[in-house]
């Protein structure tokens, strides 16, 4: 393939693992050179998936502090873009993104809940998002306002259960009116999710 990149992607929490992989086997099945950095529960995950990784760090680096040379691998490495999730608390993923920024190598961040761009130190070339409301506050509420944003849904929560009780139970919620989910994502985050959630409601849904 003449137009194959290698792309060196960073990550750390399991959710930002479900938020890239479907996107990272595609780019893999088309061929591009996909490299894996990766701590915390993501680490396990990659290897579920297949990917022998390039560097692997604790679980817990505030617990198991480790080393890495990222300016090192990244020099090493030669890759053409670098893609880092967001995780909390950040670690590898701002490391490598300021390796790539000193080496003048794009950066990705893959968001996978609202405004964790802002938990990065690193420019930025693009941002990966969960939802258009996402995206805007990228631009509205983040140091990242001026950086191009791409939706892409989200893939790191579960699909609900397929079963005849769920839909029973939905369609019973259902007659009280308007049903609105909202995952957690830890403290002090839900609350910053919950409040968003709310602005969102208020301006698609005109709730007073």
């Amino acid at each position: 393939m003449d137009t194959a990149k290698k792309i060196l992607v960073v990550t750390k929490d399991i959710g930002t693992l479900q938020f890239l992989s479907p996107g990272v086997r595609a780019a893999r099945e088309a061929g591009h050179d996909i490299v894996i950095v990766a701590e915390g529960l993501s680490a396990a995950g990659w290897k579920k998936e297949g990917y022998t990784l390039a560097f692997q760090g604790s679980e817990d680096f505030r617990k198991e502090p480790f080393k890495c040379d990222e300016d090192g691998m990244v020099s090493a490495l030669k890759p053409d873009l670098v893609v880092v999730g967001t995780g909390s608390p950040i670690n590898l993923e701002d490391r490598f993104a300021l390796a790539a920024n000193r080496a003048s190598i794009p950066v990705i961040a893959a968001e996978d809940t609202y405004l964790a761009c802002e938990r990065l130190t690193a420019e930025l070339s693009h941002a990966l998002v969960i939802t258009p409301i996402a995206a805007e506050l990228v631009r509205t509420k983040s140091r990242y306002a001026q950086v191009p944003t791409t939706v892409i849904g989200t893939h790191a929560a579960n699909p609900p259960p397929d079963t005849p009780e769920y839909r029973a139970e939905i369609a019973r919620l259902r007659q009280g009116g308007l049903i609105v989910l909202c995952a957690g994502h830890g403290q002090p985050y839900t609350l910053d999710i919950l409040r968003i959630t709310l602005e969102t409601m208020y301006r698609a849904i005109g709730f007073q």
